[in-house]
């Protein structure tokens, strides 16, 4: 349920601050009409406390999650201006290669483990 798109407010207060919360109501800002004012928003909290420590920890632990994500994109092989141009000009009366499983692959615990 969508409590911001209905109450469509102008102001938000976070009492309790959780990274969900926050981007929830990034979302709801970024949804909004661009005509209409930006979104003002207040976090209350107390410094050094244990709440504010675990919200700490959340945002450290997103920020890593989103580095290694572009990390991971960036290492990511694309496919060379040479390759695409070659496989645009392959003609149709190619076929596609085959691809050959040997089934007993399948009951080694290798698989097994990757999909648990």
């Amino acid at each position: 349920r969508d409590l911001l798109g209905t109450a469509r407010p102008d102001r938000v207060v976070l009492v309790d601050a959780t990274p969900a919360a926050a981007r929830a109501v990034e979302a709801y800002a970024a949804r909004r009409a661009p005509s209409l004012k930006n979104v003002e928003v207040y976090a209350l909290r107390h410094d050094e406390s244990a709440d504010d420590g675990a919200y700490a920890a959340a945002l450290a632990r997103e920020r890593d999650a989103f580095v290694r994500l572009v990390d991971e994109k960036r290492l990511l092989v694309a496919p060379s201006a040479a390759e695409a141009a070659a496989s645009a000009k392959r003609p149709a009366s190619v076929k596609a290669a085959a691809v050959i499983v040997d089934a007993r692959e399948f009951r080694a615990p290798l698989p097994a483990a990757l999909h648990a």
